[in-house]
């Protein structure tokens, strides 16, 4: 996916830039800057520090692959600047090298053994989540309207009455036409932007108690109701749709009990194997260890220091799943 993305976008961006035409590029070279090539290769192995239902997304931005492509092609001739004046040979440098590296091996790690691990048949388990939480699969009553309103704010009372019984006369006469009576009548701010829609309208801690006690008298999808008036000014509803609530079945839910269930598994797993690792005895020089307290500065010097942002996780810090 990434090697036929990549190279049609790359073409698209780069076409007018500095960097080699196509011809010019050896034949596993996606782009070129000054001293710095990639190829589908490095754009894989970038992909792969994304999560995996992510990286569709990250990469079907045109900008964002531009951004993308740049920005690796800065660092990389930054390095090669760096290993031209043998940085790369300073000790100090190779450490960190070697942590980031072990970063890398470590997730890489974590990635093979939740391939390897084997979920359990969690079926009963599964059925005995949704006995247990039943009420947490109810769906709703609904009960959605659409209105139109006109406001006596912008009307006498009187011609705000005379106007709206005029309009439910028209959709009385014929409600197929009601979105059309919404456009041409409706003074409700909203209605430009949901037609007129209004949901769970029986909802008293949504609506005033005028609007949701008659659209709880509508029964029949299509039904008009009578010109109601409420503090905003007279109101016709026109019934959308009417279902009694109910609860799920298991069959409809089961799917994503399961999969809830099977990443609950997984997650288990990967923190037993951590833990597994932080128990393991740990050795160390008391002296040494008390000595980094001071070694880079006092306290009074550091004071409000913040923590780097490739520092080492804290060894207490649950593991992500999803990484």
């Amino acid at each position: 996916m990434f090697r036929t993305l990549a190279c049609a976008v790359a073409l698209c961006v780069y076409a007018a830039s500095a960097l080699a035409s196509a011809a010019d590029l050896p034949p596993d070279a996606l782009v070129r800057q000054g001293t710095a090539t990639l190829t589908v290769e490095d754009i894989d192995a970038f992909a792969a520090r994304i999560p995996k239902e992510q990286r569709g997304g990250y990469f079907d931005n045109a900008k964002r692959l531009e951004s993308t492509l740049r920005q690796m092609l800065v660092e990389r001739q930054i390095a090669n600047d760096a290993r031209a004046m043998g940085l790369d040979k300073d000790s100090n440098v190779q450490r960190q090298m070697l942590l980031a590296d072990e970063g890398v091996l470590s997730k890489a790690r974590v990635e093979k053994l939740k391939e390897n691990i084997k979920i359990p048949d969690l079926s009963d388990l599964a059925r005995e989540r949704y006995q247990a939480n039943r009420a947490s699969f109810n769906i709703p009553a609904a009960l959605d309207v659409k209105h139109i309103l006109i406001m006596t704010e912008k009307h006498t009372d009187q011609e705000a009455h005379a106007l709206a019984d005029k309009v439910h006369a028209e959709a009385v006469a014929d409600p197929d036409k009601f979105d059309s009576l919404i456009t041409r009548y409706s003074e409700d701010p909203s209605a430009a932007d949901n037609g007129g829609l209004m949901r769970q309208a029986g909802d008293k801690s949504q609506y005033v108690p005028e609007f949701a006690e008659a659209a709880s008298q509508l029964t029949q999808t299509g039904q008009i109701s009578p010109v109601v008036k409420t503090k905003f000014g007279y109101h016709i509803l026109y019934l959308i749709k009417r279902a009694p609530g109910r609860t799920r079945s298991y069959d409809e839910v089961k799917d994503g009990l399961l999969a809830e269930l099977q990443a609950e598994n997984v997650k288990q797993q990967i923190l037993k194997y951590y833990e597994h690792m932080q128990n393991n005895e740990v050795e160390s020089n008391a002296e040494l260890v008390n000595s980094l307290r001071t070694r880079y500065g006092s306290a009074n010097t550091q004071s409000g220091a913040e923590q780097p942002a490739d520092a080492p996780v804290e060894p207490e810090a649950a593991p992500t799943t999803n990484q």
